[in-house]
């Protein structure tokens, strides 16, 4: 028997030596006080076995960011990728593909592919509370699609009376536009939330020399991936999300969030300036939620979701996209104690049931004959799960958590997945972490039966494969947190990550696609000309410009349809990928009114695949990487600055646009870059303050393998209303439990 499997017997036994003495409520758990911020201000992580990192409310409102993913990416071992499979910001951990990290808001799925690539950036912040991060694998309770890590964004919650309310807005340089309004207020046992969000932007003009590769994988110039950027394009969506909670009874809540974003995109190459490509994405999620404590130490909960996506898209081929999914949850906790040890058991299952449904209108003439298959797909399969977790705490000293999973699926055999977290304390100013899990993540829908699609506005083409296999994953986590001083933590973590038939998208072929404008092409003359050029070579000798009088030169000029060549990519199985590093933090926090947190990151990547020697590492994954936060309020003036930055050192590119999913030559390297941007806040009245953006001060335009946005500014002014009122400490050292 597994050692691991021994292990979470023995602990599951342990309620036969059980004490009589009853645990604290759960519920009452749920809701208990923090302790005062100014008491741990310094500490990174949370007091659990899980690695846990938390950025608070008084942050999110002081850094430049109207999106959660411009704040996640200052963490350590987090890169975010310029739309990525179409995505925006797809999140990667500590070098793992995108696909492995969970992105959630209030626990559910807010945006992106299912079984692929979230998108971080479709989250906003004016409706979060705070950001919870938890890397390593998380599959027990998430699922194969956690393998890397969670991002959890949870949302204000209504005040326990009265109302409060928020509205946010501004405008900046390319046509960027900004509206937000949230409310929240309770009637009586029940509580309602609601947030709106408007945001529009415009292209950009990629820097001369960049473009997309062709079918050798560079493109002559620096091998970065300019995509369909231009500054014609644009950008635009709005954004609707809402929740209600229901005191039902003193033993049962009820809970309902729903949601509805629609995404309008533009596409205007510079280059190609009268073939505008449009494509539309409507997103729709509801869940229901009940929650139920028939016993002071036990809890049952259930949870029924449905998420719904819609891609209408003209870009390259005409295609409209459906991917839905239902997810069926339920899980009974129960807390009691043995002597000094307390535990909490959690025993659970999950259904999800994912359907993909592609149309597709008839192909353009011109990808007529060029092996484009046709892209209508009707799929569906059923994924499902019994996982059993218990989590033991020692006093302050120690807690260990241990769990099985078992999952399931209709089209690929079972799995059990284990996973092991311990925590130490073996002195009041120092904890030492120790976590192992594995996972096991089966091909997506889109994985297997995707046709030839445009992605990132139709630079490239992406494409499933029916035959692929499960990936299974490993992953190793050790590091320490020394609290050096109530204003100082200083933390280290050490990963190791291997993927076994990892599933990437290689370089299959390079296709054409139309340009939608008439092109000059040289090309042979037509034969009935044959014979009068050969008349004038023969008479040459008396008229020597014949020939060229009468336009019969080697060749002639006519007009054709534009077509330009765009790379196809395809999914596959490697034989394994391995990422492994160190990060670092520093946190300070000497005075309430000052924080500064520093962060490396050290990454090593390598591939081993028996068909393609020549893939070593992985690409667009730089070794070397800071980052930093930097929060100060003025005294008198109240005015708060913030300062974030990142640098990262060169990398390989890839010059697919998949982001860690197509590979380049290891030869073409791309520039370290620094990236600078800031926001002063000012506050009018203890109501209304107003703000000012610049971003990426440095005027970057180029980051990893990507042409991103140069220097924007941004003006704007927030205004709360209600219970909702400016503190006179700085609003980002608040306590993340008020309003």
């Amino acid at each position: 028997m597994r050692w691991w499997l021994v292990l979470l017997l023995a602990s599951i036994a342990v309620p036969g030596w059980a004490d009589t003495a009853r645990a604290e409520a759960p519920r009452e758990t749920r809701e208990i006080l923090v302790e005062d911020e100014r008491l741990r201000r310094a500490e990174i992580f949370e007091d659990t076995a899980v690695e846990t990192e938390v950025i608070e409310q008084r942050e999110i409102e002081a850094l430049p960011a109207t999106d959660a993913a411009t704040i996640v990416e200052t963490m350590p071992g987090i890169r975010t990728q310029a739309r990525v499979q179409g995505e925006d910001a797809a999140v990667s951990i500590e070098g793992m593909p995108p696909e492995y990290t969970k992105i959630q808001v209030d626990g559910q799925r807010y945006s992106g592919e299912i079984g692929g690539v979230d998108d971080l950036s479709d989250v906003p912040t004016l409706n979060a509370r705070r950001i919870v991060v938890r890397r390593g694998p998380q599959a027990l309770r998430e699922g194969s699609d956690a393998a890397g890590g969670v991002i959890d964004i949870e949302s204000r919650r209504a005040p326990d009376e009265g109302y409060a309310s928020r509205i946010e807005g501004g405008g900046g340089n390319d046509e960027k536009w900004y509206g937000a309004a949230h409310g929240a207020g309770r009637i009586g046992p029940v509580g309602l939330t609601g947030t709106y969000v408007h945001d529009q932007i415009a292209g950009f003009s990629p820097p001369e020399g960049s473009g997309n590769a062709g079918a050798d994988g560079g493109d002559g110039g620096n091998g970065v991936n300019a995509g369909l950027t231009g500054k014609d394009s644009i950008r635009r969506s709005n954004d609707v999300y809402g929740t209600v909670v229901w005191d039902a009874l003193p033993t049962l809540t009820l809970e309902g969030r729903g949601g509805f974003r629609h995404q309008h995109e533009t596409f205007v190459p510079d280059d190609v300036p009268d073939s505008d490509a449009e494509r539309d994405i409507s997103r729709w999620l509801g869940t229901v939620e009940a929650t139920w404590w028939p016993l002071e130490t036990t809890s049952v909960g259930t949870e029924l979701t449905y998420y719904t996506r819609t891609t209408d898209s003209q870009v390259a081929r005409i295609f409209t996209l459906d991917e839905s999914e239902w997810k069926l949850d339920a899980a009974v906790d129960h807390f009691f104690t043995t002597g000094p040890v307390t535990h909490a058991i959690t025993a659970g299952a999950d259904l999800r049931w994912p359907s993909l449904v592609l149309d597709e209108a008839d192909l353009p003439p011109l990808l007529l004959g060029l092996d484009i298959s046709a892209g209508d797909v009707d799929e569906d399969f059923r994924e499902y799960g019994f996982f059993l977790v218990t989590e033991s705490s020692w006093s302050d000293w120690a807690s260990v958590e241990l769990g099985l999973r078992y999952q399931g699926h209709s089209e690929f055999d079972p799995e059990i997945v284990p996973q092991v977290a311990l925590l130490v304390k073996p002195h009041a100013s120092l904890k030492v972490r120790i976590s192992w899990g594995q996972n096991h993540r089966n091909p997506s829908l889109r994985d297997l039966y995707q046709p030839e699609t445009p992605q990132f506005g139709g630079a490239y083409f992406l494409a499933g494969n029916p035959n692929l296999e499960p990936e299974s994953s490993e992953g190793w986590r050790a590091g320490f947190e020394w609290r050096a001083a109530s204003w100082l933590s200083v933390s280290a973590t050490g990963f190791h990550n291997d993927i076994d038939d990892s599933i990437r998208s290689v370089l299959d072929r390079a296709i054409g696609v139309p340009t939608g404008e008439l092109e000059e092409v040289q090309e042979p003359p037509p034969a009935r000309l044959l014979g009068l050029k050969r008349i004038c070579e023969a008479v040459g000798f008396i008229f020597p410009d014949c020939a060229a009088v009468a336009g019969l030169g080697d060749t002639v000029t006519s007009l054709r349809p534009g077509v330009r060549s765009a790379n196809l990519f395809r999914k596959v199985n490697l034989d394994s990928v391995r990422t492994r590093g160190v990060e670092a933090q520093i946190r300070l926090q000497p005075h309430r009114r000052v924080m500064l947190n520093i962060a490396y990151t050290l990454l090593d990547t390598e591939v081993r695949d028996s068909d393609r020697p020549d893939l070593t590492v992985l690409p667009n994954t730089p070794k070397h990487q800071f980052d930093w936060r930097f929060i100060f309020s003025v005294p008198v003036t109240e005015t708060e600055i913030a300062f974030i930055g990142q640098w990262r050192d060169e990398t390989v590119t890839e010059t697919s646009g998949t982001g860690l999913l197509g590979f380049s030559n290891p030869a073409v390297l791309s520039d370290p870059s620094l990236i600078l941007s800031t926001r002063l806040t000012q506050p009018i009245t203890d109501r209304i303050e107003v703000f000012f953006d610049a971003n990426n001060l440095t005027d970057e335009r180029v980051r990893d393998s990507y042409v991103i946005r140069g220097r924007t500014f941004f003006v704007g002014v927030r205004v709360r209303l209600g219970v909702e009122a400016r503190e006179e400490v700085p609003s980002w050292w608040r306590d993340s439990t008020s309003i």
